[in-house]
């Protein structure tokens, strides 16, 4: 029985192995699969052949062999093989993007929503519709989609795909399992944007990093709300990726009351509605905007930069909120480096300098120097690549793990 159990556990990590190896490697050859997987020749024909047999991958011929002979034989996956369907909420829209088992984005929808109001019952009615003309344009059927992942702002739950806590939402939970699983076999699962977009822009930082990389590093989301995720690697190398409640950690107890309905989080200081109210002196207690346009934001930023007090008073104010908590993270989680995204990276001059003020406060600054600190645009398209290279992993493991 132990001899079963463990040739069983040898197959799912060799047939995790080859698939590890097309998805960051691929299309490639059986000579490459030997020398990137470490496994031998017959293993590898083996679980090709399997994988093959299974839908799982399939065979192309090398456009690009030169010289006599026939062309090499690459392995890749199969396109078809399955299907993810990522869905972003955002507060005014959702979006749902189709990408197939290779990682090609297939196709994009997006439904515009009232935001103003948390109609559930019509955001419900919006999410299957959405789904369902994804798959009437895409000509798939149910049975294709095998992850419905979903991402938003907010506080989810660990273990289920509820969303508990968000700014489009507030406090009214949604269960996208018992919204969607009772007519979508798919892996279900919602995970904070902001985790999407670590994960990503850590992927991107190594892949152009000229030397050594670091083995940890948190992306800061700035805009009508503060996100904080922090992407490592684990042993086995994996990027891992999390995102704690940053923007809602409580900054001054007491202080200007936030989306979430604490008073004095970081996000009520350094969130768009936060500068905004410090630069026009709106009351502490007044209950945030969901929205506010950013051309609001440029003003104060414009009227800052000419030197209005009002104005660099609350960027300043801002900033200081953010680099408190910067100085918190890294007296937790040691120093690490710092990116920063999101619409509020045209503001970040007026912010840098009071953030970077109270991060070089805090002792493991006066020991480890400040942490690298950087800029790195197109959040969106980092939320979509994380979201889709997370999915596509979940993927290669449960075909790693099928039983053929």
């Amino acid at each position: 029985m132990m001899q079963t159990a463990g040739t069983e556990y040898l197959r799912r990590r060799n047939r995790a192995r080859i698939l590890a190896v097309l998805r960051n490697s691929g299309p490639v050859s059986h000579t490459e699969l030997l020398e990137k997987s470490g496994l031998s020749s017959a293993s590898v024909s083996k679980i090709t052949g399997e994988l093959e047999t299974e839908g799982v991958i399939d065979k192309m011929e090398d456009s690009t062999s030169q010289g006599r002979g026939r062309p090499r034989v690459l392995f890749r996956q199969r396109a078809a093989a399955a299907y993810v369907v990522d869905v972003r909420i955002v507060l005014d829209k959702i979006v749902f993007s189709l990408v197939d088992y290779i990682g090609t984005l297939k196709d994009r929808i997006e439904t515009r929503r009232i935001f103003e109001t948390p109609d559930i019952e019509q955001f419900t009615k919006d999410m299957k519709a959405g789904l369902d003309r994804v798959l009437e344009r895409s000509n798939l059927t149910r049975s294709d989609i095998k992850t419905v992942s979903i991402t938003s702002k907010g506080v989810v739950d660990k273990h289920d795909p509820v969303l508990l806590w968000s700014p489009v939402f507030g406090h009214n939970r949604i269960n996208f399992q018992a919204m969607l699983g009772p007519d979508w076999k798919a892996s279900i699962q919602v995970t904070n944007e902001t985790q999407f977009s670590a994960k990503a822009a850590f992927e991107f930082v190594r892949r152009t990093a000229r030397g050594k990389a670091d083995q940890r590093q948190a992306t800061l989301s700035l805009g009508h709300g503060v996100g904080l995720g922090i992407a490592e690697l684990d042993d086995s190398g994996t990027v891992q990726a999390f995102a704690p409640g940053f923007g809602h950690m409580v900054h001054e107890p007491d202080g200007p009351v936030c989306r979430c309905g604490s008073r004095g989080c970081i996000e009520a200081y350094a969130g768009f509605y936060g500068i905004l109210r410090t630069a026009f002196e709106v009351p502490a207690d007044t209950i945030p905007s969901k929205f506010v346009p950013f051309k609001e934001i440029e003003h104060v930023a414009n009227l800052a930069r000419r030197g209005d007090r009002r104005a660099q008073y609350a960027f300043n104010k801002a900033g200081e909120a953010l680099g408190v908590g910067i100085s918190r993270l890294i007296t937790m989680y040691e120093t690490m480096p710092i990116l920063i995204t999101g619409q509020g990276m045209s503001v970040f001059d007026l912010l840098e300098p009071e953030l970077r003020f109270h991060i070089s406060a805090g002792l493991n600054a006066r020991i480890a120097a400040l942490p690298e600190i950087k800029l790195i645009e197109d959040e969106v398209n980092l939320i979509h690549e994380g979201n889709k290279n997370t999915s596509l992993h979940h993927l290669d493991v449960m075909f790693a793990d099928s039983t053929g």
